[in-house]
């Protein structure tokens, strides 16, 4: 699993028929850190990239998705901030572990599901989950985009609140979050009104355990 690094702004954008290269600030630290989303994959055969339509598309669903920006606007991206991941040998701009993603066909399923992990992080924590093999993650959101300095930042009062849901929806204290894991817990694959792109449809929401009488 990666490491988050950060939330960092990018200070560069550099563009050519291969990939988009990113070079955010890490101003703590005082170092750069390259993020490289590539058009092209590499052919072993040739030793060299070559076109592929699968490699574009999921370049074109970073850039809709996670950079919210146009193929053809990636130069507005300098001053915008995003996190980004120590992967090892390369940053990315999400956890090197990827989660699966339910279709616009699944909306309004109810199914159960695994509780195999809690990440927490600055703006928010991810609930891992395991559906018949696949992991899916339900995010419980506590950060707000702040429009003048183009990032997400965590909110006191709003993770206070998110964190006591929390505790009313499972009966666990958030300090003990991770007594969920292991647990079989009732999901809704619900509508993503938020979708402007396209590309996530439906998000996850988790039911509350019953409570006790």
């Amino acid at each position: 699993m990666a490491n988050l690094i950060g939330n960092l702004e990018i200070v560069e954008v550099k563009e050519d028929d291969v990939a988009l290269e990113l070079l955010f600030f890490n101003e703590e630290a005082g170092e750069v850190h390259t993020v490289r989303v590539k058009k092209q994959k590499y052919d072993e055969a040739k030793h060299a990239y070559v076109k592929d339509d699968e490699t574009y598309q999921r370049y074109e669903e970073t850039l809709t998705t996670t950079l919210d920006v146009a193929p053809t606007d990636v130069e507005t991206l300098v001053g915008k901030s995003f996190d980004v991941w120590d992967a090892g040998n390369y940053c990315a701009l999400w956890d090197s572990q990827s989660y699966s993603k339910f279709g616009e066909g699944d909306i309004g399923q109810i199914l159960n599901a695994d509780v195999v992990e809690i990440q927490v992080q600055d703006s928010k924590a991810v609930v891992v989950l395991d559906v018949d093999g696949e992991q899916y993650g339900s995010n419980i959101n506590w950060g707000n985009w702040v429009q003048s300095l183009n990032k997400s930042l965590p909110d006191p009062q709003r993770r206070e609140k998110q964190q006591a849901k929390f505790e009313t929806k499972f009966g666990i204290k958030w300090d003990n979050r991770d007594e969920l894991i292991g647990k079989t817990v009732l999901i809704e694959v619900r509508k993503n009104g938020m979708n402007s792109s396209g590309t996530a449809p439906t998000f996850i929401e988790i039911k509350p355990f019953a409570k006790k009488k």
